[in-house]
């Protein structure tokens, strides 16, 4: 089965994401839709290729957490938290990005 196939929810948009190596973005939230601060649509990441030097942060208040994300897993973001990145890597990381409808599987899986 395809990597969209794993996901017990039926797909609102999907894309490949790069992050260039040496780059970063800045702590941030994501523009979103109603779908999605309201959590009718939730968004996944699947890294394609990625580095152990790659860091993700999300903000819980004030506490920073850091992560490594391994290729191959899902991964649920609230992007309407803050968070960054950083590439401290040599190689371009690739993430596929999935917005799905949320339901009681998919919930039951990553809230």
């Amino acid at each position: 089965p395809s990597i969209l196939d794993k996901i017990p929810a039926e797909t609102e948009r999907v894309r490949l994401m790069k992050l260039e190596a040496g780059t970063k973005l800045s702590k941030h939230t994501d523009k979103v839709d109603k779908d999605i601060k309201v959590g009718k649509i939730i968004r996944l990441h699947v890294p394609i290729r990625t580095n152990d030097k790659v860091e993700f942060s999300v903000w819980d208040k004030r506490d920073k957490i850091t992560f490594l994300m391994v290729e191959g897993k899902y991964y649920y973001t609230d992007v309407t938290k803050p968070h960054s990145v950083e590439n401290n890597s040599k190689i371009d990381r690739i993430h596929l990005v999935v917005d799905c409808y949320c339901n009681a599987i998919l919930r039951g899986l990553v809230l």
